[in-house]
C-alpha cells in the first residue's frame, strides 16, 4: 500500500501534479463565478493531495466535484477530464511510502488464510 524507492517518488510526483491541476482549475473556476464553497473543496482535497493526508478520500472528493463541475461549468473538456482522471488514479494506487497516509497507518502484512 505504500511503495518506497522510485515507484514511491513517482506517486509523491503524480500526487504533487493532480493537486496543482485541481488547484489551479478552482482558482479558474472562481473567476467564473462557481460557490466558494466548491473552490475551497477542491482547495482541500489539492493540500490533502499534495502531502498524502487521507488520499483516496481526497482523490475522490476531487473526482466528484470535477464530475459535477463538467456538467456545471462551460470550460474545456481536456481540463476536466484530466483532473477526472488524475483523482481516479491516485485514489486507486494511493498515498505512497512519502506521505503522511504512510506516517500515520504505517506499513502492515496482510496474512491470508490458506486455501481449503
Amino acid at each position: 500500500m505504500f511503495p518506497a524507492g522510485l515507484v514511491g517518488v513517482a506517486l509523491m510526483a503524480l500526487r504533487t501534479f493532480v493537486a496543482f491541476a485541481v488547484v489551479i482549475n478552482a482558482v479558474d473556476y472562481r473567476t467564473q463565478g462557481v460557490s466558494p464553497w466548491i473552490v475551497t473543496i477542491l482547495g482541500v482535497c489539492g493540500v490533502c493531495m499534495t502531502f498524502g493526508i487521507l488520499t483516496p478520500y481526497a482523490g475522490l472528493s476531487m473526482l466528484l466535484v470535477e464530475v459535477c463541475l463538467l456538467r456545471l461549468v462551460d470550460h474545456e473538456l481536456f481540463r476536466h477530464v484530466t483532473a477526472i482522471a488524475g483523482g481516479a488514479i491516485v485514489s486507486v494506487l494511493g498515498p505512497g511510502a512519502y506521505s503522511i497516509d504512510s506516517r500515520i497507518f504505517g506499513r502492515k502484512l496482510l496474512e491470508l488464510p490458506p486455501k481449503r
